[in-house]
């Protein structure tokens, strides 16, 4: 519970200031992110939910990601590959964060924020890759990270690894792919757990 509820505040402030600009110019559109923002922290707050269908939390990242997409404009670009089925449950909150990773470090060279997040059923298992076309994390950050430990003042990614082996064990596989050309977390989500 208590690594559930680790959640970035900046991201609270910063979708408060972008609705307050956005009043100015779109009152219709400042009310839709209102109501996206409600639903996300309702979601958010909801302490009973250990786990949750894969489709409703990619549902909240979608949330997410409207709400910064509400902040970022054109310069942020989401493509979705994901199933209309996915019958797996799976720990609530933890894609966000990756998520996150990608929106805040994944800037390519012409200023824009490219994420794409596929879902892709296996026989034994769900995998989720989230990938950007950023810098791609530095060897070291990639190697903490794959061993929990907390990089710099970030608790994100490395609140993501911890709760995936506190609920799946060794079977909680996350992996971490990078390059000059961007990053890609795939987590492996078991089927039957």
């Amino acid at each position: 519970k208590a690594l559930q509820f680790q959640v970035n505040p900046h991201f609270l402030f910063n979708a408060l200031n972008t609705i307050s600009c956005v009043c100015r110019e779109d009152a219709q559109r400042a009310r839709e992110l209102l109501v996206i923002l409600a639903n996300y922290f309702r979601y958010n707050l909801d302490g009973s939910a250990g786990m949750v269908p894969m489709g409703e939390e990619i549902n909240h990242v979608k949330d997410y990601l409207e709400l910064e997409k509400g902040r970022f404009e054109d310069k942020l670009i989401v493509t979705y590959d994901v199933p209309s089925k996915m019958d797996i449950l799976i720990p609530t909150l933890i894609l966000q964060p990756v998520v996150e990773n990608a929106v805040k470090y994944g800037i390519n060279r012409e200023g824009k924020r490219i994420v794409n997040i596929s879902v892709k059923e296996m026989e034994e298992e769900f995998i989720v890759r989230i990938s950007d076309k950023g810098k791609g994390f530095p060897a070291e950050v990639a190697d903490m990270l794959e061993k929990g430990d907390t990089v710099g003042r970030s608790i994100g990614l490395s609140n993501v690894y911890k709760r995936m082996k506190s609920t799946y064990g060794e079977d909680g596989r996350i992996k971490i792919s990078s390059s000059g050309d961007g990053s890609c977390v795939e987590l492996c989500f078991k089927k039957g757990r």
